[in-house]
C-alpha cells in the first residue's frame, strides 16, 4: 500500500464528511440564516441583560437582609447603658395597659 501524506489524508477525510452538511444554495438562504443568527445573538444579549439585573437585584436584597439582621441585633443590644428596645417596648405596653385598666377601674 503506497503511504500518503497526513496532511493528505486529513483533507481527505474532511472532504469526505462535507456531503453529510447542508449547505445553503443561493445568496438568499445565506442572508437569511445570517438574519436569524443576528437574532439569536440578540436573544443570547438580552438574556445576559437580564441575567445582570437579576443579579444586582439579589445583591440589593442580600444587603438588605444583612441590614436586617443587623437591626435584630440592635434591637436587643442596650445602648449607652439604656434599656434594650425589646424591654422598653414591653415595658410600655405593659404600662399604657395598667393605666387603662386603672381608669376604667376608677370610673
Amino acid at each position: 500500500l503506497p503511504r500518503v501524506s497526513l496532511s493528505y489524508q486529513a483533507s481527505a477525510c474532511s472532504l469526505s464528511t462535507l456531503h453529510f452538511l447542508k449547505f445553503p444554495e443561493n445568496r438568499f438562504e445565506v442572508l437569511k440564516l445570517l438574519e436569524n443568527s443576528i437574532e439569536v445573538l440578540k436573544i443570547i444579549e438580552n438574556s445576559v441583560e437580564l441575567l445582570k439585573i437579576l443579579e444586582n437585584k439579589l445583591e440589593s436584597m442580600m444587603i438588605l437582609e444583612n441590614k436586617l439582621e443587623s437591626l435584630k441585633l440592635q434591637e436587643n443590644q442596650p445602648v449607652d447603658r439604656l434599656v434594650p428596645l425589646s424591654i422598653k417596648k414591653f415595658t410600655s405596653e405593659s404600662v399604657f395597659e395598667r393605666l387603662l385598666n386603672s381608669k376604667d377601674n376608677k370610673i
